[in-house]
């Protein structure tokens, strides 16, 4: 039962990242970007997958620190750290893909 809730909790925390990261793209990272680098529509996309995957990388650290909490609380501390580990290299897997993925489209769209 605890690894259904951790896996449901990561499958929401990951469905979370890519709101955050949906909405910091679409209505904050504009005001980020300096005026210089809004003149090319490469350097600002560049820009904006840079600053995507910041935001990624920080909102994982934070999934990875109450994942490490949570198998310490509820599953076991013997599986602590590799567990946590393998579920941030999936959440970071996945995550890079779909940035990845979504900067191509948007950029192929607009040539």
């Amino acid at each position: 039962m605890q690894y259904l809730v951790y896996s449901i909790y990561n499958f929401l925390s990951l469905a979370f990242t890519l709101w955050v990261l949906l909405f910091m793209n679409t209505y904050i990272n504009q005001l980020l970007i300096p005026a210089f680098l809004r003149r090319s529509f490469a350097s600002e996309m560049l820009v904006r997958f840079f600053l995507a995957n910041l935001e990624a990388g920080v909102l994982t650290s934070l999934v990875y620190l109450l994942n490490r909490w949570y198998i310490e609380q509820f599953i076991g501390h013997g599986r602590r750290n590799s567990l946590a580990a393998w579920t941030a290299v999936a959440v970071t897997t996945v995550i890079l893909a779909l940035t990845s993925y979504f900067a191509y489209a948007i950029y192929r769209k607009e040539l």
